[in-house]
């Protein structure tokens, strides 16, 4: 993993200026994927696409945030300082070197928002938003309730929190492009969510992708075997 360059980007709302991290290149080495799409790789980590500004607290997408500036390097500095030595040797000057960094480094950084911030940010969807956030929020939604299964498949969460999950997924469904064969193993893993095994193994039959093919058996024996909850690839 290289990072890059910090970015200062400007609130839409309140034009307070934080930072953005971002990466010059990743890989996925030592990645877990998972079968509600997520993939946890810590050599490739996402960067925030939607976060809640420090100085406002309203949400923001970065695509409607001004990009003001790259944060510069730490520049480095040499001094010359006076240095005592014992008494009978008096002082000296040495040269001592050191970095200083930029004070755009102290801005306060951007970050993902939570389960909590995801949903507001979901309320705040407008019909003229870009094409696929509703998608992209519910996505995120969903694989915050995953995560509480992904280390512990026999956890339990509150009756209220089931019913808000399925009228996400119920929302999401119809949201997948379904016409490829990744969208097809994601409307899978969400109709398997939802119960309803027979549809869900229908739709992974209809996978072609070689590379998907080891997937789509997973799929399959899930929906045979009605396990509804979250599952790992590889």
């Amino acid at each position: 993993m290289l990072p890059a360059p910090d970015t200062i980007h400007q609130c839409p709302h309140c034009n307070a200026k934080a930072r953005k991290s971002n990466l010059l290149s990743g890989n996925t080495f030592g990645s877990q994927l998972w079968s509600d799409g997520y993939m946890h790789a810590p050599m490739l980590p996402e960067m925030v696409q939607v976060t809640r500004c420090p100085g406002c607290r309203r949400i923001y997408w970065l695509a409607d945030a001004q990009e003001l500036r790259v944060v510069p390097g730490p520049v480095f500095e040499e001094q010359e300082v006076v240095v005592k030595r014992k008494w009978w040797f008096g002082t000296r000057k040495e040269k001592r070197s050191s970095y200083r960094p930029s004070p755009l480094a102290d801005l306060p950084k951007l970050e993902h928002l939570d389960a909590d911030g995801l949903v507001d940010a979901l309320a705040e969807i407008t019909i003229g938003s870009s094409p696929g956030s509703e998608e992209y929020l519910r996505t995120k939604i969903w694989w915050a309730y995953n995560d509480s299964f992904r280390n512990e498949p026999s956890a339990s969460t509150a009756p209220l929190q089931e019913d808000d999950h399925r009228m996400n997924l119920e929302a999401l469904l119809p949201l997948i492009d379904a016409d490829d064969d990744q969208g097809r193993l994601k409307s899978a893993a969400v109709l398997l969510a939802l119960g309803r095994f027979g549809y869900a193994r229908a739709v992974a039959e209809e996978v072609v992708d070689k590379r998907l093919v080891p997937f789509k058996a997973k799929f399959i024996e899930a929906a045979e075997g009605h396990h509804g909850r979250v599952f790992r690839l590889r």
